[in-house]
Parts: C-alpha cells; structure tokens; sequence
C-alpha cells in the first residue's frame, strides 16, 4: 500500500521535514555511492556527519571528480563531511576505567558522559534536530534522544535523583509532538518517517510525582495528539475492513493497530545494507519490503524472527499484516491516561469516549490476541484474527499496561519461568537466530516491563529472581572490562550477545536505567 503523505503527516510535520536538511536528499550520488559500496565503517556516518560547505555544491564536485583518474571517494568523503561527535569510539573511552569504582556509584556518574546539551543546531547542515532541553543519548553510534529508549532511561534518571535531566526529556518530547504531531524514532531528520512504541504515557506516569499538577495536565493535548497519529487522526473508528497506516478494523477486531513504514527506499541511515537485503527482491515487490523494514524498526526489534513468516528471513517479513501485542497494550496505557487526565480537566465527553476505546481494546486484548491453545498472548495477524505461533516477551506487555485477567497473568508468569528464564534474565524469543531480538540475546526494555508487569500481579518472587539475574550479569561484565552494554547473551552470560544488524555497543542508556531501578528494587528502596 502506498501511504500518501499529505494524509499521513499533518501539515506541521510536513513544513519541518521540507526544510530539514535529509543527507540522502542533498548529497545526491555521493550519499548512494557511499552507502552502497560501504566506503565508511558506520552507515550512520554521512548521515550524522556535517557537511563542511553547503551539500548541493559538495554534490556537485563529486559529479565532476568522480571519474578522475586517480579519484578516492573515502578521501573525498572524509574531506568534504566532518565526521560525527559522539563517536563509538569515544563512548567507549568515557567508561575504560569505570570498574575501579562500584557499578552503582558509577552508573550514578556516568549520566553526565551521555548528556548532550539543548541546541538549535548551529549549521543548517546537519541531521540532528535542537531540542530545547538537554537529553541523553544512548550511547556508541546512537548520538541522538530516542523515544522508547528513554523512558528506560528516564527509570534510571528518576532512581539516580537527575530529575531535572527526566523531566527536561518529557518537555523535549512534548516540543517534538508540538512540532511534528508524533514523536519520530530519534531526533534526526532521517527518523521521521517513523516512530517508536508510544512509552510517552509511561513517561507521564513516570514523572507526574515531580509536577505540578496544573503543569502536569497541560501535557493532555499533546498526549492526545500522539493518540491521534496512532489513530491516523480518526475521532470516530472507520468501517470494518478500513487499512490505514497505523490503524486496522476488521470483522474480527473492532480495531487494533500495526507499526508502519512509509517510505518505499532503503532507510538512509542503513541505505546500503537494505539495498544489498533488497538484491534478491522482486523490483515490484522492493517498495512493501522497504517499507515492512522501517515498520520492523518503529517496532524497535529491528531484526527478529518475530516479524518473519518462516522464522529464519527478512525476505518473509509480514509485519504489515500484523497487529503486535506489544503496541495494542501500550496503547491501552495511553486511553487509560487521557481517561484519567480528562476526568481531571473536566472534559468528561472525552473522558467517555477514550473509555470506551480502552474497554474495547482490553477486551480484544483479552479475547483476540490471547492464544487458548498456547495459553498466551501473541501477536495476531488482522486479517483472519489468528496468532503468528512466535512466542516473545512481548506477551509481557499486557501486565505492564494492567490489561491482562488475573487468570492470563499466572499463565505468563508460568511461561516466563519455564521457557524464558535464562542465567542472565529473559531471553527475547524462544527462536535462536543470527537476529539480535532473538535468543540468546536478552534486552534491558523487555527485563523492566516483564519486572513490572509481574509486580502489577504479585509475583514479586519471580520478578526479584529476573531483576537479580540481570543485575549480576551486568556487574559481571561491568568488573570484566568496564563496559554497559545494549544487550547481552543472556543463556551464556560469559560469550558476547549475538550482533544481528550491527556491533554491539556501549553506553549504555537503557542498560544503565534499567539496573539502577532493579538495584533500588532489589535493595527496598
């Protein structure tokens, strides 16, 4: 299907993208010649790197260089776009050393070595989007504020007492609503073709005990308007059959909704890999493949057997067919939210409507996308209502949004212990693959929602044996080589996660909120 975009964006979006600097856009056949024979070690190079005059003309140089005798496109790349800051490189030089101290106390410091500062952007050419309020980045390659990424790392900000850094985040993420109608992947132009999984209302949740209550509420527009992307902007649910870009109906769900992608080309910050994925791709077929990569993304378990037809390939992705559990619980959290904060602000039509939508969606949840033969919530296919068979942590989401039945939680909780328990934590999936969202591979988001999704039920027992398991690992690894990492082996902590799509890096953003609030839970605190 192909998305029209002035029906997809809302106008405030559409100014900011056409004035936004898009490297793949500027840099013309420098940008794809670059990409495709993988001249930098990083895809994400160029299109982080600045350009050092303005890119139509570095464009254009290229052009009449390019065939010279004697030509050298890393050279002139590296002459003509200064490299990015924030490098792999030196994340990893800001923690050598950090296992001198213990691993708390050194995850208390280290928030400052990942604090970028609020900025307009200096040069029109670069990428990287001002945000009004300093913010963490994640860490390694990930230069930028990402969405999901942050409440993780929010968690931990609250638990170190940086609550100024957590609440300045939240306002970074209200001013990206405002200023774009959603919330892109990251703050880089090359991200807003596609968001993340909506934790805009956790962060709400999260930071309410540090607002005031008038302040506190004026962020209901902007969670409403974040509901209205996911809804594609319907106040009132279209017809059975309706395909949107987010939202799906069908004789079987009232309405559920998918993650999406919108372009029809590679992502420029993975243009060449995608263009080699794609090598073996039907040309009809390579704008759907496209698009299903970036849907994958705005997942954030970008790759996964999880999304592939026959468990093994990205050529079997099927994610636009998919309503995922994960998404359609946490978008449960976000109707229960606007109930309580329209309640709040006497909107009480509001109030009635968004909990109607939210009764709906707990009952699909409940109804629909748990599997009576498994015992299970799964991701279900829209069309014929029948689960996909790959069985993930996602199946947690439903307790961490307080959606799921007493009775379907003890039956997670049972799945948990007995099939994704490892030496480390949870592992993501039940399938090994050379994909990171998949054994042996355990990820800090997932420990933290099935943590507390299992607390919201009461085993505690369960949830403090995850939490202490992850815990030790990570300090394991940490008095190794004084290193946090984004993922780890969790079936064989001593061997290094499987890389998937790119090295492993350091930081590390989630990683390091994750453990601290586990720290604190293990602790009483």
């Amino acid at each position: 299907m192909n998305i029209d975009r002035k029906t997809a964006f809302p106008s405030a979006l559409r100014t900011n993208l056409e004035r936004a600097y898009h490297p793949h856009k500027a840099l013309g056949q420098l940008f794809e010649d670059v990409q495709i024979q993988n001249i930098l070690s990083d895809n994400k190079q160029i299109v982080d790197g600045v350009p050092s005059n303005a890119p139509f003309i570095i464009a254009e140089i290229y052009r009449c260089c390019k065939n010279n005798p004697g030509f050298n496109i890393k050279r002139f790349t590296q002459a003509y776009i200064q490299a990015p800051t924030g490098s792999a490189d030196s994340e990893r030089g800001a923690i050598e050393g950090g296992n001198k101290d213990g691993l708390i106390a050194h995850l208390h410091q280290h928030w400052h070595k990942l604090l970028r500062k609020a900025s307009d952007t200096k040069s029109p050419w670069t990428s990287l989007v001002g945000l009004p309020h300093p913010y963490i980045v994640p860490g390694g390659r990930f230069r930028e504020m990402f969405y999901w990424d942050s409440y993780f790392t929010m968690v931990g900000l609250i638990a170190s007492q940086e609550v100024s850094i957590a609440l300045g985040m939240l306002r970074n993420f209200r001013y990206l609503i405002d200023s774009y109608g959603f919330i892109p992947n990251g703050n880089r132009s090359y991200f807003q073709s596609r968001s993340q999984p909506p934790f805009y209302f956790a962060m709400l949740l999260l930071c309410k005990p540090y607002l005031a209550e008038e302040e506190w509420l004026s962020y209901f527009s902007s969670l409403e308007k974040e509901y209205s992307f996911w809804m594609d902007q319907h106040l009132q649910l279209p017809r059975a059959g309706y395909r949107g870009s987010h939202l799906v109906t069908s004789l079987q769900l009232p309405f559920a909704n998918r993650y999406n992608g919108t372009c029809s080309a590679p992502r420029p910050e993975a243009y060449g890999k995608e263009w080699r994925w794609a090598s073996n791709v039907a040309s009809e077929a390579k704008p759907s493949f496209y698009r299903n990569l970036q849907a994958v993304c705005e997942s954030g378990w970008d790759f996964s057997s999880r999304w592939f037809s026959d468990g093994k390939s990205k050529q079997t992705m099927d994610i636009d067919k998919i309503a995922p559990v994960d998404l359609n619980a946490l978008l449960y959290g976000v109707e229960s939210l606007l109930v309580e904060m329209a309640t709040c602000l006497g909107e009480f039509d509001k109030a009635k409507q968004y909990q109607q939508r939210a009764l709906s969606r707990r009952a699909t949840l409940n109804e629909h996308f748990w599997d009576h033969k498994k015992g299970c919530y799964q991701d279900i296919y829209f069309d014929s209502g029948l689960p996909t068979g790959r069985l993930t942590l996602a199946m947690c989401y439903p307790l961490f949004t307080n959606a799921a039945t007493s009775e379907y939680a003890a039956n997670i909780a049972e799945w948990l212990e007995r099939k994704f328990l490892k030496a480390g934590g949870l592992v993501t999936t039940c399938q090994t693959s050379s994909e990171q969202w998949d054994a042996p591979n355990g990820w800090p988001p997932l420990q933290y929602v099935a943590v507390v999704g299992l607390r919201n039920y009461g085993y505690n027992k369960l949830a403090t044996v995850i939490a202490k398991r992850w815990n030790d690992m990570v300090e394991r690894q940490y008095h190794k080589d004084g290193r946090l990492l984004e993922k780890y082996n969790v079936m064989r902590p001593t061997s290094p996660a499987s890389e998937g799509d790119y090295p492993t890096q350091d930081g590390f953003g989630w990683t390091n909120g994750v453990t601290l609030a586990f720290h604190a839970l293990l602790s009483g605190d």
